[in-house]
């Protein structure tokens, strides 16, 4: 968790003197999800309106890191689970124009915690994750755009539980600074 923490601010840092030099926008975003699992057994989620936020530092025109993070809790007749996502990306934009539809890859890695308190059982557990997606933002009005991306996750093994791995289909609103 310590050295997620400690990539994100150092990719925040480095992309700060480019910003300020270059003029490149701030992308702020929210995204819904519809996700599931490959694995045994299949598990199908959605999370609309909003799964995760996420805020992308543009390096270059068609280059940005995005750091992202999501917070999940749920609570059934006394037990509950809490799950934090964090993690960063790198886009890789095709083209520079954001007046035109902007298709890009997105590699990521995440760390996930879990914790869960049960009646009879209580526990937590944190997994590295590491992904790609394929996406396309489509401008919609001056500074906001569409955003949809498919994406593969991986869960590497932990803590005894074997590794998992995932498709995700993200929609969402970015908004941009400039």
């Amino acid at each position: 968790m310590r050295r997620l923490a400690v990539v994100v601010i150092a990719l925040v840092a480095l992309s700060s003197p480019a910003r300020g030099q270059g003029g490149n926008p701030i992308e702020i975003g929210l995204d819904g999800a519809l996700s599931y699992g490959l694995d045994s057994p299949h598990i199908t989620t959605v999370d609309i309106p909003v799964q995760r936020v996420r805020v992308g530092f543009f390096v270059t025109p068609t280059i940005s890191i995005e750091p992202f993070g999501a917070l999940n809790h749920t609570s059934v007749s006394g037990n509950s689970g809490t799950n934090l996502d964090i993690g960063a990306g790198a886009l890789f934009h095709f083209s520079g124009a954001r007046t035109a539809p902007q298709p890009y890859v997105r590699p990521f890695l995440e760390i996930v915690h879990s914790a869960f308190d049960g009646s009879t059982v209580s526990g937590s557990t944190t997994a590295t994750a590491l992904g790609a997606g394929v996406g396309v933002k489509f401008p919609i009005a001056n500074r906001f755009a569409w955003r949809l991306e498919g994406a593969l996750t991986h869960v590497l093994s932990h803590d005894d539980l074997g590794s998992s791995t995932g498709l995700t289909a993200f929609f969402g609103l970015s908004f941009f600074t400039h």
